[in-house]
């Protein structure tokens, strides 16, 4: 595929939401989004990636991203305020990773249940691969 993905935890509500966070907030269509438990990411990412779901993990062509990386090559697709944050990938990487394990250790609590979740368009659901 020549766009990237984005792999995420298809259990973790508070995975789930960040996707949907990104749909509503992106300036382009051009991510695609995969479970890390899905065949696809078991035949697309090294076993290492998907066996561990402490982090989303961006694969662009021959390059993967994870933890605060990941969320920098995001950023980039948003709009503005949330792109700004891809500058952070010009700083020292250990803070943001540091933050982000803590996220990653707690996202099973900070994921609170919904009654309700929100449907994708058409066009949206095409950009999730299922296989």
């Amino acid at each position: 595929m020549d766009k990237p993905i984005l792999f995420y935890d298809g259990a973790c509500g508070f995975c789930n939401r960040s996707v949907q966070f990104i749909l509503d907030h992106e300036r382009t269509d051009e991510l695609h989004f995969a479970s890390l438990q899905s065949d696809f990411a078991k035949q697309s990412l090294p076993q290492e990636h998907w066996e561990n779901l402490d982090s989303i993990v961006v694969l662009d062509g021959n390059h993967i991203y994870t933890k605060a990386k990941a969320v920098f090559f995001i950023a980039n697709y948003l709009k503005i305020p949330f792109r700004w944050a891809y500058a952070g990938k010009y700083l020292p990487e250990w803070p943001f990773n540091k933050a982000y394990e803590f996220l990653a250790k707690n996202r099973y609590s900070l994921s609170q249940s919904r009654k309700s979740c929100q449907l994708l368009s058409q066009k949206q659901r095409k950009r999730f691969i299922t296989s």
